[in-house]
């Protein structure tokens, strides 16, 4: 293990597991990574992990990894865990680890793992992988707060045709306790639009660096339009007293609350 310390903070380089045995408890607010997904890259590290022969022990390394990270962790703070999902194949004609195909040839990390199997699953099953860690984590009583899909508009080409690519992974939220600390309006973003027009679309208005907008109906809408009742044109229904939309219902007038730009109730409520 190697360590290096800079202004800011302190870079340890080593095995996972042994750089975070030698940290205090409670030392850390958040831990942030993504590990080795199973079967995919070869480091060239003895004891790497990834290369478990089955997903059982796969999982259980991770398990063993977040449980110091559970030690070192205060009581408010989070894990975030970014995991990637696999298929289980067969060994065909290459060994476990062979050399990757045709498709990954120029990535000297990558490699051909035919011999992903889980008992159980015939070959081209999805695993669930990511969800098989995070019940995991679960049982060792961490709170799975959120999985949030981080959508990759240039995703890894997958050469198959009985099925669609996988342009996502999962970034899991963790938490120790109940009450931890989340930043919610630091991932707060801006609206789109100035909300200066009323939910009828009559009048323009002008979202930030955009050209005025005159809304989609060229004419003012029917008062009809903001009402409840209906103008029934069914039948009724055997063993109905009324036809489903009743014509009876009352007229309810619709207001806007100042800076709400939804349909209101009667009372204005912006709901």
């Amino acid at each position: 293990m190697s360590v290096t310390r800079f202004p800011h903070g302190t870079l340890y380089q080593g095995d996972a597991l042994a750089v975070l045995r030698t940290l205090p408890a409670e030392s850390a607010h958040c831990c942030v990574t993504s590990p080795p997904y199973w079967g995919l890259r070869d480091y060239g590290a003895a004891g790497q992990m990834g290369l478990e022969k089955t997903l059982e022990q796969y999982v259980d390394c991770l398990a063993e990894v977040f449980a110091e990270v559970w030690r070192i962790l205060r009581k408010d703070g989070t894990l975030w865990l970014n995991l990637g999902d696999v298929y289980t194949s067969n060994f065909g004609k290459r060994k476990r680890f062979d050399a990757a195909g045709t498709k990954q040839s120029g990535n000297p990390a990558s490699i051909a793992m035919p011999g992903r199997t889980v008992e159980g699953l015939p070959p081209k099953n999805l695993i669930g992988l990511p969800w098989r860690v995070a019940f995991a984590l679960q049982e060792m009583g961490w709170y799975l707060r959120c999985d949030c899909i981080w959508h990759k508009p240039n995703p890894m080409p997958e050469s198959v045709r009985d099925r669609p690519t996988r342009a996502h992974e999962y970034l899991f939220l963790f938490s120790k306790s109940e009450k931890y600390h989340y930043d919610h309006e630091a991932v707060q973003e801006p609206a789109a639009a100035l909300n200066e027009h009323d939910y009828t679309g009559q009048g323009g208005y002008r979202a930030p660096g955009q050209p005025e907008h005159k809304g989609n109906r060229p004419k003012a809408q029917h008062p009809s339009a903001l009402s409840f009742a209906r103008e029934v044109r069914e039948p009724d229904r055997p063993g109905q007293e009324y036809s489903q939309h009743r014509p009876e219902r009352g007229l309810k007038r619709h207001t806007i609350r100042p800076g709400v730009d939804h349909k209101g109730g009667d009372r204005g409520a912006g709901k």
